[in-house]
């Protein structure tokens, strides 16, 4: 009996090795496959970043660098983890997703460009002024400029400045005598100035 006993004992004690060796990890190991898009990329504060592994990988953990204080999203589905920024992330740094699962760890490096720039105006150019420089205008006249391009805010160095899009009006009174007047304007940082004789009105 003892022999059997002693016989039973080590067959058992067998059988837990075997067991604990085959199966004493539960966690298949799991590879990444591929990133959508790529690591490397440009993409935008609220872009989503699919990653495909070739196991549904455990115990997964996913961080957002460079990106402090900003919550974001991700959820795994069998081998896909989708990564979903925030559109309150910081434009002009770097978007670096750290993936840690059981079995592997992966770094994704994203940049975050800064918004494009709204597009200026080909810069003005005074072309005419009514009445012509040169001419003899009376102290409460109105002097009409026109720019070839949009000029911005416009300022004259007398009188009051009124208008919009290409044409400004500079209105009087005007001191009497020889006036040279300057107009200047931001569209293109121009200046132009044009000479009348104020005459009483």
């Amino acid at each position: 009996m003892k022999q059997n006993a002693g016989f039973f004992v080590l067959v058992i004690c067998g059988v837990l090795a075997i067991y604990i060796v085959g199966c004493g990890s539960f966690e298949e190991d799991t590879a990444f496959v591929s990133a959508d898009p790529p690591s490397g990329s440009t993409i935008f504060p609220d872009n989503t970043v699919t990653v495909t592994f070739d196991n549904t990988p455990v115990t997964v953990d996913v961080e957002i660098q460079e990106q402090p204080d900003t919550s974001f999203f991700w959820e795994l589905d069998g081998e896909k983890l989708t990564v979903r920024g925030n559109p309150e992330f910081q434009v002009g740094k770097n978007y670096i997703i750290i993936i840690t699962w059981a079995t592997g760890r992966k770094i994704l490096n994203y940049t975050v460009p800064l918004p494009p720039e709204p597009p200026r105006p080909p810069p003005a150019t005074l072309v005419s002024s009514n009445p012509p420089s040169g001419s003899e205008i009376r102290a409460n006249s109105s002097i009409t400029v026109t720019f070839d391009n949009f000029p911005g805010e416009v300022i004259a160095m007398a009188g009051s400045v009124s208008g919009s899009g290409k044409t400004r009006t500079i209105s009087g009174p005007f001191a009497l005598g020889a006036l040279s007047l300057t107009i200047m304007w931001t569209n293109g940082t121009g200046s132009h100035t044009i000479f009348y004789t104020v005459v009483s009105p």
